[in-house]
């Protein structure tokens, strides 16, 4: 049987789980499924990625985030705090549904901007196509394993390591080492 710690660890957004951890280059239909299969349980707030992306991102980014939605579920709302939001969904006059519907639309209005440059500008799109080459499959405190055309790279990274691309090739800088794995 699961501790509730183990359930919210397994439930959550995270990068060690890439069909669920957000990236820049996510079109609008991904980020909308990802968003809409997240853990996001009605009126809690633990272990609530949603309202973590929330609370760190969105209300650092925008000056408020509005949540369209149905007359007949109350109409659009407009949350200008971070607090006034998270008190809405713990009361439950926030519904997960309509949470998630909010989120994807600040994200999407966040990431949409810089996807687009890496789209539209020629050197950015050659680095944004070698990004989307690569498919994380696997992430730990101490590694990632990425795949990358027909070869598989692992990076063993120390805590102040940085991926840096360059001309396809990957290099860590900091503490770490590079591998190839057959």
């Amino acid at each position: 049987r699961d501790t509730q710690e183990e359930t919210l660890m397994a439930s959550k957004m995270s990068k060690s789980d890439p069909s669920s951890a957000i990236y820049m280059h996510d079109s609008h239909d991904v980020l909308k499924k990802k968003i809409s299969s997240a853990y996001c349980p009605e009126k809690l707030e633990e272990g609530n990625p949603l309202l973590e992306y929330c609370k760190h991102i969105i209300f650092k980014e925008m000056r408020s985030i509005k949540i369209e939605r149905s007359k007949k579920f109350g109409g659009d709302v407009e949350f200008f705090t971070y607090e006034e939001l998270r008190k809405a969904f713990i009361s439950g006059t926030l519904h997960p549904t309509d949470l998630k519907s909010g989120v994807t639309n600040a994200l999407e209005t966040l990431i949409s901007p810089v996807r687009t440059y890496f789209e539209t500008n020629k050197k950015a799109r050659e680095l944004y196509s070698i990004v989307n080459q690569i498919k994380i499959t696997r992430w730990t405190n101490l590694m990632l394993t990425i795949s990358m055309q027909h070869s598989r790279q692992e990076l063993f990274l120390g805590k102040k390591s940085q991926v840096l691309l360059n001309d396809a090739k990957v290099t860590i800088v900091g503490v770490g080492a590079l591998g190839t794995v057959a």
